[in-house]
């Protein structure tokens, strides 16, 4: 679906403003709301949730190819479209962070956040591959009704999936005032801690640039380069090579955990690889590139997704993996939507090459200013919530 939606925002305006906002408005939610989702589903069975939000992106697939087949996409549409589909995104990512760790006994969940690491970055090489391809040679309905077609089985499969039980037991959703009281539980756990908030910040960091250049692959394939769809497709796929390159990287060196150093000096490759990307001046290299910022990329969020997981109370685990998630994704949103901006006003050229100078540089003063980071071991959980 992003496939489609990116290509369809550039191809109906031709400006890397339109991708940026369209990205922005698919990850916003997922930053506004995702801390809200995330108490949620502390409190609800999260496969009663995850087959809600799989059948929420299946009936917006269903209204995205309605649309497609009358013809009606334009770039409110889209916009619509995209913002629809970033509140279902805000509620899936907590669901399936909370679930993922219980589907195997907890000494195991660094092998978990690989795997569905790994598993999602292939998923990121075939799906921008085969839809890219599909848009060129079929157009967009037929990308669509691949789409819907994928989701269905997931509806038969989630019920059927196996968690241990929770380490406490699940309560009534609340309302109000503990809602919000649950969201500033998991802000105060997360803040109190310098090793985290080092995480956070390297996480936000590369992220920033380094996603948010690979949202605007549109405009690099098409308008650099004159690659169309099919490069498009092709620029994705070398993204998803280098993920896939990270995750195996992570696994066999037993996965740094931010904000090692480590950690910090492959998050730089995310910004010299962008800063060199429209430098290049060759179609080649450019892959090369792209496929160095999304290794760099997935390094750091396997690392800092390692480092949240294994030292969460399972009673906050939801809340606190979705601020994890919207540091992540509001990063992207936010670089995509200032980067592309950047580019409308200065050129793409000048965009790729100040921004990350300038956000690596504002990185390093954080990191190498203030105390040291608390130690792992000496995290606990807010008072009052270990026990519920």
């Amino acid at each position: 679906m992003r496939v489609v939606v990116a290509w369809m925002a550039w191809e109906s305006t031709g400006e890397p403003a339109a991708v940026g906002g369209v990205a922005f408005l698919y990850l916003m939610p997922t930053v506004v709301l995702g801390p809200f989702f995330g108490v949620m589903v502390d409190r609800v069975s999260p496969k009663v949730a995850a087959s809600c939000v799989q059948a929420g992106f299946l009936l917006l697939t269903l209204a995205l190819l309605a649309l497609s087949r009358a013809e009606a996409l334009g770039i409110v549409s889209l916009s619509a479209m995209a913002l629809a589909t970033g509140i279902v995104i805000a509620a899936h990512h907590p669901t399936r962070l909370a679930m993922a760790p219980r589907l195997v006994a907890p000494d195991l969940v660094p092998s978990v956040v690989n795997g569905t690491s790994l598993n999602f970055n292939l998923a990121a090489i075939t799906g921008p591959m085969v839809g890219g391809w599909m848009l060129a040679s079929y157009g967009a309905t037929a990308v669509l009704v691949v789409q819907l077609l994928l989701f269905v089985p997931l509806q038969f499969a989630i019920p059927r999936l196996s968690l241990r039980p929770p380490k406490a037991p699940s309560v009534d959703v609340p309302g109000g005032t503990e809602l919000l009281a649950g969201v500033s539980s998991g802000l105060r756990f997360v803040f109190a801690d310098r090793a985290m908030v080092r995480a956070l910040a390297i996480l936000a960091a590369v992220m920033f640039v380094g996603r948010g250049t690979l949202e605007l692959l549109p405009t690099l394939a098409d308008g650099i380069y004159g690659k169309g769809a099919a490069g498009y497709g092709v620029m994705a796929m070398t993204a998803g090579l280098g993920a896939i390159g990270a995750s195996f990287w992570t696994t066999y060196f037993g996965g740094e955990v931010a904000p090692s150093s480590a950690v910090v000096l492959v998050g730089m490759l995310a910004f010299a690889g962008t800063g060199l990307l429209t430098h290049v001046g060759a179609w080649m290299p450019a892959l090369l590139l792209v496929g160095v910022i999304g290794f760099a990329c997935t390094v750091v969020s396997i690392a800092s997704q390692t480092s949240f997981q294994m030292t969460l109370n399972e009673a906050l685990h939801g809340r606190i993996m979705s601020l994890w998630i919207g540091v992540q994704t509001g990063a992207v949103a936010l670089g995509a939507l200032f980067l592309s901006l950047a580019a409308d006003r200065f050129g793409l050229t000048v965009a790729l090459t100040a921004v990350p100078a300038l956000v690596a540089a504002a990185l390093m003063a954080f990191l190498t200013g203030g105390g040291p980071p608390v130690p792992v071991a000496e995290r606990t959980a807010p008072e009052g919530e270990a026990d519920r």
